[in-house]
């Protein structure tokens, strides 16, 4: 804080660990985003909270210690040998709600004590997320999905292109208008169905939390 209002600066981007808030499960300890809180004001400073839940820098690291003794229920990305990587699966839909629970707990609190001040000006869900140690999940439904039709959303979005990275992936694949991801998006779809994975998994995070407290939030 001392060396921001060296800078001259006036926000701070800060990380809020899921392992440190919810230590246990269902069970919330908020006192070190209080203490960031209060150094801000002290400062005279805004903050952007940075989540690290599910993800940081296409791993697990910050995920509480419950989700990753638990593969079974918490599952992890299997990369093309059948082995556990060091990600939790955005397919899960038990990891998903887990982190939508306390994310939202997360801007419960900061709407109590802080929808006055507003000290924190925006969130950041997630942080770099992706996977580190495999190129896809190629779990049981993560394999399911990718044999499965590419959603109509999807198409509609690459029928609206006509330059770009993933237009040349569809049109290299023939620029079928149905059919599954490799069927639709070759070489790249395992790259591409990931990254929809995702995108989805956090956009219900991003809904589900500005019903609770209407910050701007990132990703």
């Amino acid at each position: 804080f001392k060396a921001l209002k060296l800078l001259h600066g006036n926000t701070l981007e800060i990380p809020v660990y899921w392992e440190q808030v919810e230590p246990e499960e269902g069970t919330f300890d908020w006192a070190s985003v209080d203490t960031l809180l209060a150094m801000a004001r002290e400062n005279d400073v805004h903050l952007v909270l940075l989540w690290f839940g599910t993800w940081k820098n296409g791993c697990m690291e910050y995920a509480p210690a419950w989700v990753k003794r638990d593969p079974e229920r918490f599952w992890r990305v299997i990369n093309p040998y059948g082995n556990r990587v060091w990600v939790l699966s955005s397919h899960c839909e038990a990891t998903r709600q887990a982190d939508e629970k306390a994310f939202c707990a997360l801007l419960a609190h900061l709407k109590e004590q802080d929808a006055q001040q507003q000290t924190v000006i925006a969130v950041q869900i997630e942080n770099e997320p992706g996977i580190l140690g495999s190129d896809r999940d190629y779990g049981e439904a993560a394999e399911a999905m990718f044999q499965s039709p590419v959603p109509e959303g999807v198409l509609g979005l690459l029928q609206g292109l006509s330059s770009g990275g993933i237009w040349e992936a569809w049109q290299e694949a023939g620029g079928r208008q149905a059919g599954n991801w490799p069927e639709v998006l070759g070489a790249r779809a395992g790259e591409l169905m990931t990254a929809y994975s995702i995108a989805r998994y956090i956009d219900s995070l991003a809904e589900a939390g500005r019903a609770v407290y209407d910050l701007p939030l990132y990703v």
